[in-house]
C-alpha cells in the first residue's frame, strides 16, 4: 500500500527507474520511495513529485527549469528527497509543465488539474466564433 508504479515513455528519467528506457509493463518506483508510503502524487509532463507519509517531498524526472528543487539543472533519474524541504512536513504536491508546488495544510483539499484539449483549427472553427 502506498507504492507507485510507472510505465510508458522513459525520456528524461520521467518514470523514476534510473534509466531512460521505455517500459511496457508497470514497474514499482524505488529510490527514496522504496521504504516509504506515498500519500500524494503529482505528474508533470516530464517530472513527478510525491509526498510520503512522513511529510517528506520526493522528486524525479526532467529538471531543465529547476522544477526538481535541487541546486542543479541535471535530470533526476531516481526518486530523491528534495533537500531544501527536508526540515518541513508537507501534505500535497502539484506539477505544471516546468514547475512544482508543495503545500502544508491541516485541512484536506486537492488542487484540480487543468486538462489540455486539442481543437481542429480550420475555417469552420473561426466561423463559429463570429
Amino acid at each position: 500500500e502506498g507504492h507507485v508504479y510507472t510505465w510508458g515513455r522513459g525520456d528524461s528519467h520521467r518514470l523514476g527507474h534510473g534509466s531512460e528506457e521505455h517500459e511496457r509493463i508497470p514497474l514499482r518506483v524505488e529510490g527514496a520511495l522504496s521504504s516509504q508510503r506515498v500519500v500524494s502524487l503529482a505528474v508533470g509532463s516530464s517530472h513527478c513529485l510525491a509526498v510520503c507519509a512522513n511529510g517528506s517531498v520526493v522528486s524525479w524526472g526532467k529538471n531543465d527549469q529547476g522544477q526538481q528543487g535541487i541546486n542543479s539543472l541535471d535530470n533526476v533519474s531516481l526518486p530523491t528527497v528534495v533537500g531544501y524541504l527536508k526540515e518541513q512536513s508537507f501534505s500535497g504536491v502539484a506539477c505544471g509543465h516546468s514547475q512544482s508546488v508543495v503545500w502544508r495544510s491541516s485541512v484536506q483539499w486537492q488542487a484540480t488539474c487543468r486538462v489540455p484539449f486539442i481543437m481542429d483549427v480550420s475555417r469552420s472553427t473561426f466561423e463559429h466564433l463570429d
